[in-house]
């Protein structure tokens, strides 16, 4: 099932992540003017996309998982989500070694291993890689997951989607000097996430048919989605910290609304340009390039001894950020996917043997 609408919101997640990494607290153009101060408010808590994806992550997969799903060997499960994630993230890895310094041997082996998630220390490499160990924990767990969840009713799924908000909070809420994420690696602490996706990818796919009939009622949620996130944002200063619990399920409700737009729609003909799509696809190359390409932009300037107001070189790293994501996409993370694809279809094949 393909849904092409939710592609472009990818990059828009991956350019608030960059922009919460470099932009909102290093006096970047507009956020520190007074009327700006809103949208400073939002993109201090730009961490928040991460979930987004997580999310979507589990959403994506389950409505692509096949119904027969036990005919299905979790080996080439495995062999197709390593070779969407780890050639790209190998090429910013080599990248961050050559820049980062004072790293040591274990933080290297844990970060090549995509291990770096589980002892948070180990992530001085390359920031945005721990969300990684958490997707490649939840790969691990996601065949064996769903399956359960596909013996399961719209009506138990719904309940599951109520357990998962209470857990979720229950999990944010302290006791005390007691908070039980400080304790918690970063995996652990976010399979919740995934798991709320594919109870939303279930839902998707039972009710499909009901999607489509009701579809203009479904695609009105992400309004009110979006104004109470921006509210809770806003005004109640919600953050990952104290809102992971309720933002999970608005950007649930999100991914479900523009997953019910008709194709024929405007606002979806709009979402699915070809201009749009294309920096949706090349979302995940931003997202881990994002810091060994500062670092490399940073050596360079120091290099010439060109010296940058923060907004022009934060905004002049941007367009390198894309236009480096968009070349390696093209020439390698796309080619490399579909080699290995490839590769595994032709093992996969019964030998013929001529009697």
């Amino acid at each position: 099932m393909l849904i092409n609408q939710l592609t472009f919101t990818r990059f828009v997640a991956a350019i608030v992540i960059v922009f919460f990494h470099f932009a909102v607290n290093n006096q970047v153009y507009p956020f520190y003017i007074s009327e700006w101060q809103w949208l400073a408010d939002i993109i201090k808590v730009g961490n928040l996309p991460v979930l987004y994806f997580f999310i979507l992550s589990g959403f994506i997969l389950t409505i692509n998982y096949p119904n027969r799903a036990r005919s299905n060997k979790p080996g080439d499960f495995y062999w197709k989500r390593f070779s969407r994630i780890y050639p790209i993230y190998f090429i910013s890895f080599i990248l961050s070694v050559l820049f980062v310094k004072n790293i040591s041997l274990l933080d290297y082996i844990l970060n090549i291993t995509l291990l770096n998630g589980w002892y948070w220390p180990s992530n001085m490499l390359n920031p945005a890689a721990w969300s990684l160990s958490a997707e490649v924990f939840f790969y691990i767990l996601f065949p064996f997951v769903l399956l359960k969840y596909f013996t399961l009713t719209g009506k138990q799924l719904i309940g599951l989607w109520g357990l998962h908000i209470l857990i979720l909070y229950l999990m944010q809420y302290k006791y005390g000097d007691f908070y039980l994420p400080h304790y918690l690696p970063t995996p652990i602490e976010t399979m919740l996430n995934f798991s709320l996706g594919i109870v939303g990818g279930r839902l998707f796919v039972i009710y499909n048919e009901y999607f489509k009939k009701k579809n203009i009622w479904f695609s009105t949620l992400i309004l009110p989605a979006i104004i109470v996130q921006c509210s809770l944002i806003i005004y109640f200063k919600y953050t990952w910290f104290d809102g992971f619990w309720i933002f999970s399920s608005l950007f649930l409700l999100m991914i479900l609304s523009l997953s019910s737009f008709s194709q024929t729609w405007l606002l979806t003909r709009l979402l699915t340009n070809p201009v749009l799509l294309k920096l949706g696809e090349i979302s995940y190359s931003i997202f881990i390039l994002q810091f060994p390409i500062m670092y490399i932009y940073n050596f360079s300037l120091a290099k010439v001894h060109i010296g940058l107001r923060t907004t022009t070189h934060f905004y002049s790293y941007l367009i390198l950020l894309i236009s480096a994501s968009y070349l390696t996409y093209t020439f390698i993370e796309d080619p490399v996917r579909r080699k290995m694809y490839k590769y595994r279809s032709k093992s996969n094949k019964p030998q013929v043997v001529n009697v």
